[in-house]
């Protein structure tokens, strides 16, 4: 894992429409063979758990490819989470919506921490359809 000394140019991911320049698993990863992918975003930078330590609620940020543990993320078949690193998953935080916040918390199995994965295009669909982002991206 990789500890950023600078959070303020690390762009927050988000729940938003799908089209344009949305956040894709990494089809051509760098060859840790564990079943997890980097997923990659605008300016080819990387889903990201914001922080050292995976707390309840912590932010998913892009951030520069290094394919440390905080970057390395598994789509599970059968529960169709998106689990990170210290078993969190994603999970689109309050009522969902587009531009809610999409952050790590304790799999629970709830609606919004079910996705679904488009290998055609490479998006990851969260809480009513919508992408993986960030806004203004």
């Amino acid at each position: 894992m990789i500890v950023r000394s600078t959070p303020a140019l690390a762009l927050s991911v988000a729940l938003l429409g799908c089209g344009g320049e949305d956040i894709t698993a990494d089809k051509t990863d760098s060859g840790v063979d564990d079943g997890t992918r980097l997923v990659v975003g605008v300016g080819g930078k990387c889903l990201d758990a914001n922080g050292t330590t995976p707390t309840d609620g912590a932010l998913t940020i892009l951030w520069s490819c290094h394919g440390g543990s905080n970057q390395r993320w598994r789509l599970d078949p059968v529960t169709s989470e998106i689990r990170g690193y210290s078993g969190k998953c994603l999970d689109v935080a309050g009522a969902g919506g587009e531009g809610a916040s999409v952050i790590l918390y304790g799999c629970h199995g709830g609606a919004n921490q079910k996705w679904t994965h488009d290998p055609a295009t490479g998006q990851s669909k969260g809480l009513g359809g919508l992408c993986l982002d960030v806004e203004g991206g």
